[in-house]
């Protein structure tokens, strides 16, 4: 098992979830621009069936989700190097 996927394992224990959000390893652009091109397809998804929802209120509801959900994979891999420091040789 690679030193990733035991971070990762970590970090899906830690956050008691069975997948991190699939964009915690993307730039925050490349996410922003995911995101909000999903947004746009439920919009259009939902205007079908004649609910008219803006994209941009899928768009703020996505990136909160992204936004938590980086922060505690950051924040677990911060956490796994500080304990990897402090381990010595």
């Amino acid at each position: 098992m690679t030193g990733a996927e035991k971070l990762r394992r970590k970090y899906l224990a830690e956050a008691k979830v069975t997948q991190p959000h699939p964009y915690v390893h993307l730039s925050e652009e490349e996410a922003l621009e995911r995101l909000w091109s999903q947004a746009k397809a439920h919009a259009q998804s939902s205007a079908i069936s004649n609910i008219h929802i803006p994209a941009e209120k899928f768009f703020d509801s996505a990136v909160k989700i992204y936004r938590r959900e980086k922060a505690a994979y950051d924040a677990s891999l911060r956490q796994q190097e500080d304990n990897s420091s402090n381990e010595g040789p």
